[in-house]
């Protein structure tokens, strides 16, 4: 994980260990949480993921191909 971002690589890290989030920039998790926390970050997760496979395949996420808005107004 040191080589990576010393070499300019973006690194986030998410741990429950203290002293791994102070070295990188990272998400610090709670490991006496409950199943909804680990759900949530999960989902959380899953987005940022999404997000930056997206960007990396030079997709716009906030302009979708073929999806459009129509307004109608009566």
């Amino acid at each position: 994980m040191k080589d990576m971002h010393q070499k300019g690589v973006e690194v986030i890290v998410f741990t429950d260990v203290k002293e791994i989030a102070n070295n990188f920039p990272s998400i610090l998790i709670d490991s006496d949480g409950d199943y909804l926390n680990a759900l949530i970050m999960n989902l959380v997760l899953s987005q940022l993921l999404s997000f930056k496979c997206s960007i990396a395949r030079g997709y716009n996420p906030d302009a979708p191909i073929g999806v459009t808005k129509n307004t109608v107004t009566y």
